[in-house]
């Protein structure tokens, strides 16, 4: 049976990680009913990463190879345009990052966000 304070405890563990600077990333659910309850003070650091709608089979294929149950290898499947797509309307983030070929993975990204702030450190907006 799921806690039916799931999301309330959800987002409040969210919370006590980014206030206790103890980490570089924190990785949360984009399930809907998560996502939309993220405090508007975090919204600046939130980056919503997701594959390009194209790239349906190659990550379908992924889910396949890494050993995920079936049920959710199905359900990624059926729902895989209305998912992208609800990730691409959100506005409760600071912004998107896509992976665009088969080849990039989420460490890739974390990397272009590592450098990205190295670059703005060292370049402040003026």
């Amino acid at each position: 049976m799921r806690n039916p304070n799931f999301v309330t405890d959800y987002i409040a563990a969210i919370e006590q990680a980014f206030k206790s600077e103890d980490y570089d990333f924190i990785f949360i659910s984009t399930h809907k009913e998560v996502s939309s309850r993220i405090p508007e003070y975090l919204t600046n650091s939130l980056y919503l990463v997701f594959p390009e709608l194209s790239l349906k089979d190659s990550f379908i294929q992924r889910y396949v190879d890494r050993g995920s149950p079936k049920p959710f290898v199905d359900m990624m499947h059926d729902n895989w345009t209305v998912f992208i797509e609800d990730l691409q309307r959100n506005s409760n983030c600071a912004g998107y990052l896509k992976l665009e070929t088969n080849e990039e993975n989420l460490s890739d990204v974390i990397e272009y966000i590592e450098n990205w702030r190295v670059f703005s450190a060292e370049n402040p907006a003026t």
